[in-house]
C-alpha cells in the first residue's frame, strides 16, 4: 500500500537557515511553536543565489497538475475565475503591481511600476491555457519589476490566489511557513527548551522545559536573560533574541542570566539539541478521573496518551476525562490511532475522494474500552479534534460535553516542493462512523454548556450582563469557498443545556484549562492543571456514572445538569445582586399575576393600518 501524510488541519529574499524555534505559552495555556529565520547572506567573493525564473511557472504549473490529479472536487476548477483571482493576490501582496480585472470584456490590465500592458482573457477556459496566459503575465512582471525583487514571493501570491478559489484549506507555504508546519507536525525542534517572554522590557523564562539543556544546566523560571552570547539583550525583540539563541543540534550557545537573590551574572554554556514538545498534558483528579489534555495531533500524540493512560491507571485511574477544546487538528493518522485507544472495533473514519474510499477500522489492542469517558470539546476544536469525538460519539462510546466544534470535515495532502516551500491541498473529505460528515455542521455535544457572564461593576460601556448563548458562532461555515458535503445532515439536539456563570477567576468554557506556571525556584515543566467548571463537570459525570456506552453516560447525567443548574442559579443572582438586579423568584404568597383588559372598539369610522388611535380599556384610556 502506498503510503502517504494526510493531514486534517484548524493553521524571502536571500537564502534561508533555521536556527531555533520559540515555544510561547498563551494565556490560555496553549503551547504553541513558531518557527522564524535568518537571512543568510553569501560571502563576499561568493556566487549569489540565481534570480526566481518567474516566467517559468514551475511552482504554479506543478500545483495544476497536482489539483488535477488529486483533487476533491474538480467541478471547482474554474480557469478563468482562478486567472483573476491569482493576479489579484499579486497586487495585494506585490506593492510594485497594480491589477485592473474587466471581466465583463474578458481582459486584464496590468502595470508593474508605471509600466502598463492590457491582457486578453477570453481563451482562459482550461488550465492548461490558463497557465499559458499566466507566463506571458509573469514575463511583463519580471522585466519590469525592480532590481533585486523577490520573484518567488510574485509566484507564492499567484499560487494561492489560485487555490483561494477552490476552498479555505488548499494553500502553498513559502519556506518560512513550511518549516513551521514540519516542526508542528513532527512536534520536535533545534534549542535549548525554554519557554520565553519579554516581561517589562526584559527577556525572561517563563519555565525551563524537563531533560533539556537549559533545564540540566538549572536554568529557572524568572531567570532575566541579560546576554546572549557577547550581545545584550535590552535592545532586541523576543524574535532576534530567539534567533541568536537557536541553532542546529550540538552546537553551543552561553546565556547571562540575572537572578533574584543572586549577586552578579550567572553564566550559562549550553549545548542545543533536538528538542520535542508534549501535545499531551495529564493529570489524575479525585475520584480517580485521569485528565488528558490533547492540544494539537503532531506525530507521537497517540503514544503519549497512551503512556500518560498507563501511568494514570497504576495510580488508581478508573474512568476518563479527553479534552480537545480549542485543539485545531493535525495529522489523520494520530487522531485515528487515539480513538482506537477507547474503542474495539467499528469504523472510526472514512475517506471520501470521488469514487474512493478507505476506512479506518478499531484494532484490538491497548487502551480502555469499558472505563466511562466524557470528551470535552469547544468551537475551536476542529479537524482531527473533530474526528475523535465524532468517532467516540457515533460509536456511543462517549459522552460528548461542551460546545459545539467547528465543523472542518476535509482532508489535506502535503507536497514537498524543490525551492522548500510545500503544497496543502484538500484531496478527500472524511465521514464519521455511519457514512456522517461534519462539514459545516460540526460535532453537537450530549451536553451542552453555555457561559453566562456577569461583571464585577455596572459602571461603563465595558460591563455588560451575558445570560443568553450567541445566536451564531463562527465556524467552517463562515469560510470563503468553504466545501459542501452531500453526507452532512444536521438532526443531532443536544440531549441537555446547562447555563453555567463563568468565574471570572478562571477560564471561561471552550478556552484551555489555565495553567499555573512553576515557581522562581521550581525547574520543572510539570504545571498545575486548574480545573475550571467544564472539567469539574465532566469530572463529576464519569466518577458518578460508571458505565462504557455513551446512552447510559447520557442518561445518567440528568440528574446531574439538574443539581448543577440550581446551583448556578444562585450563583447568578448572588453575581446579579452586585449590579443592583433582583434576579431572585418572587415570594410564593405573591400568587400569580392576573390581568383583565378589556377594549372597545373606536365608533369613528374606519381606520387605516399603521394610523395611532385612543382606546378605552377597562382600566383606562390609551394608546
Amino acid at each position: 500500500m502506498r503510503s502517504r501524510l494526510n493531514l486534517a488541519l484548524v493553521v524571502a529574499a536571500g537564502a534561508l537557515a533555521l536556527v531555533l524555534t520559540v515555544v510561547r505559552q498563551s494565556p490560555e495555556g496553549v503551547v504553541s511553536i513558531e518557527l522564524n529565520t535568518q537571512e543568510v547572506r553569501a560571502a563576499p567573493g561568493e556566487p549569489q543565489a540565481p534570480r526566481h525564473d518567474l516566467s517559468a511557472l514551475k511552482i504554479f504549473n506543478l500545483t495544476l497538475l497536482r489539483i488535477k490529479d488529486r483533487y476533491v472536487d474538480p467541478a471547482r476548477v474554474d480557469p478563468k475565475k482562478m486567472l483573476y483571482a491569482a493576479l489579484d493576490s499579486v497586487q495585494f501582496n506585490i506593492p510594485e503591481v497594480l491589477v485592473e480585472p474587466d471581466p465583463l470584456h474578458s481582459k486584464v490590465r496590468v502595470t508593474v511600476n508605471d509600466k502598463p500592458e492590457t491582457f486578453d482573457t477570453d481563451d482562459v477556459d482550461s488550465p492548461w491555457r490558463l497557465a499559458g496566459k499566466l507566463k506571458k503575465v509573469f514575463r511583463f512582471i519580471e522585466i519590469n519589476m525592480n532590481a533585486g525583487a523577490d520573484l518567488a514571493k510574485v509566484e507564492y501570491a499567484a499560487v494561492n490566489g489560485m487555490l483561494s478559489t477552490l476552498d479555505p484549506h488548499s494553500i502553498l507555504m513559502d519556506p518560512e511557513q513550511a518549516r513551521d508546519m514540519d516542526v508542528s507536525t513532527s512536534g520536535k525542534f533545534g534549542g535549548l527548551g525554554i519557554v520565553i517572554r519579554m516581561i517589562e522590557r526584559k527577556l525572561t523564562v517563563v519555565k525551563p522545559m524537563k531533560d533539556t539543556p537549559a533545564w540540566r544546566k538549572g536554568i529557572k523560571s524568572g531567570d532575566h536573560i541579560v546576554r546572549i552570547n557577547q550581545e545584550p539583550t535590552e535592545n532586541l525583540t523576543s524574535n532576534e533574541a530567539v534567533d541568536r539563541m537557536r541553532g542546529d543540534p550540538r552546537t553551543g550557545v552561553t546565556l547571562y542570566i540575572e537572578r533574584k537573590g543572586i549577586d552578579g551574572l550567572m553564566r550559562f554554556d549550553l549545548i542545543r539539541d533536538v528538542i520535542r514538545v508534549s501535545q499531551v498534558e495529564h493529570k489524575l483528579l479525585d475520584k480517580g478521573v485521569g485528565y488528558i489534555r490533547v492540544k494539537q495531533f503532531s506525530k507521537g500524540i497517540a503514544s503519549d496518551v497512551a503512556d500518560a493512560m498507563r501511568e494514570m491507571s497504576t495510580k488508581g485511574a478508573s474512568s476518563w476525562v479527553l479534552d480537545l477544546r480549542g485543539n485545531p487538528g493535525g495529522l489523520l493518522e494520530e487522531a485515528v490511532q487515539l480513538s482506537d485507544l477507547f474503542v474495539d472495533n467499528g469504523t472510526i473514519v472514512t475517506t471520501v475522494s470521488g469514487r474512493d474510499r478507505e476506512a479506518r477500522r478499531a484494532e484490538h489492542g491497548f487502551g480502555d474500552t469499558t472505563s466511562s469517558l466524557a470528551v470535552l470539546v469547544s468551537a475551536g476544536s476542529a479537524s482531527a479534534s473533530e474526528i475523535v469525538a465524532g468517532a467516540l460519539k457515533n460509536l456511543d462510546r462517549a459522552a460528548i460535553v461542551g460546545t459545539r466544534t467547528f465543523g472542518k470535515g476535509s482532508v489535506q495532502e502535503l507536497y514537498d516542493n524543490d525551492d522548500h516551500s510545500k503544497l496543502k491541498l484538500t484531496i478527500a473529505q472524511y465521514l464519521t462512523p455511519g457514512d456522517r460528515s461534519i462539514q459545516n455542521l460540526g460535532i453537537v455535544p450530549d451536553i451542552l454548556l453555555q457561559r453566562m457572564y456577569v461583571p464585577d461593576k455596572n459602571d461603563s460601556p465595558q460591563d455588560f450582563v451575558r445570560l443568553l448563548a450567541p445566536t451564531r458562532t463562527y465556524g467552517e461555515k463562515d469560510l470563503d469557498a468553504h466545501l459542501v458535503s452531500t453526507y452532512a445532515r444536521d438532526v443531532d439536539k443536544p440531549a441537555f443545556e446547562l447555563p453555567y456563570l463563568v468565574d471570572k477567576k478562571k477560564p471561561a468554557a471552550g478556552a484551555a484549562p489555565e495553567v499555573k506556571p512553576p515557581d522562581d525556584d521550581e525547574a520543572t515543566d510539570d504545571d498545575e492543571v486548574i480545573e475550571d467548571f467544564e472539567i469539574r463537570f465532566a469530572k463529576q459525570l464519569v466518577s458518578n456514572v460508571s458505565a462504557p456506552t455513551r446512552p447510559k453516560l447520557v442518561a445518567g447525567a440528568g440528574r446531574l445538569v439538574q443539581a448543577a443548574r440550581a446551583d448556578e442559579e444562585k450563583k447568578l443572582v448572588a453575581a446579579l445582586q452586585t449590579v443592583g438586579v433582583d434576579w431572585s423568584a418572587p415570594p410564593t404568597a405573591a400568587g400569580k399575576p392576573s390581568l383583565d383588559v378589556a377594549l372597545v372598539a373606536s365608533s369613528s369610522g374606519q381606520v387605516k393600518a399603521g394610523e395611532v388611535r385612543l382606546c378605552d380599556s377597562a382600566h383606562g384610556t390609551g394608546l
